[in-house]
């Protein structure tokens, strides 16, 4: 076991870390770092050379989020076998409006695309996106959708590697919350949640996604 590394400081107490690495070996982590006057943003940073060192944080979105507090919500990443990075998030800023948002890096984490916003429905309040990809760069984003009455699971897909993605869409018929999703190189992708059966059980719920050969063609759900 090779002896602890600090990288960065000051990182956020309670967003917690993730990790992920490429086909060449490089390791990605990413973190919520706390910036002068409060402000709060989803960083990256890189390794060559297996951890032994790493590259100084870079800022993916840009948001400005101001807050006092512990957000409780990290970013997820991937890479496809050309190296492109991929990141999701959750912030606030600037405009104290809860989003969803995805980025993705082509020179190592030294730079990323300006964010894009994923969610789309309105009166409802986005939170805990989690994102796969497969070595194609086949992107899956879910998060959940929230409101006073409800809980819902929804998606968005890219078949083109982040380029453009299709609409959210809603997957569970019930109370719904916490998901995960995986994709693997054999065209599919499952996402995972958990769901209310009736209260106060709760079950695990999954659903199949299947990528078409086209890029042009739509996602289809098993």
């Amino acid at each position: 076991m090779s002896p602890s590394l600090k990288i960065d400081e000051p990182s956020c107490v309670c967003c917690r870390t993730f990790a992920t690495t490429t086909q060449d070996g490089t390791v990605y982590l990413a973190w919520r770092k706390i910036f002068p006057g409060g402000i709060r943003e989803t960083v990256v940073a890189r390794s060559i050379d297996d951890g032994k060192t790493f590259s100084p944080s870079v800022i993916v979105g840009h948001d400005r989020w101001v807050y006092d507090g512990c957000p409780h919500r990290p970013a997820t990443m991937g890479a496809d076998r050309h190296g492109r990075l991929y990141v999701t998030w959750y912030t606030e800023g600037p405009d104290d409006i809860p989003g969803v948002y995805f980025a993705y890096s082509d020179d190592q984490g030294r730079s990323f695309t300006p964010r894009r916003q994923l969610n789309t429905f309105k009166g409802t309040f986005p939170d805990h996106p989690q994102l796969a990809v497969n070595q194609d760069g086949q992107v899956i984003v879910t998060w959940e959708e929230q409101s006073p009455v409800r809980r819902e699971v929804v998606f968005s897909a890219s078949l083109d590697r982040g380029q453009t993605f299709s609409p959210p869409q809603k997957l569970n018929t019930k109370k719904s919350k916490s998901p995960s999703v995986t994709v693997n190189d054999k065209g599919q992708g499952v996402i995972a949640w958990l769901e209310e059966l009736h209260f106060p059980k709760w079950g695990t719920v999954i659903q199949t996604l299947s990528f078409p050969a086209s890029q042009t063609a739509s996602l289809t759900r098993e």
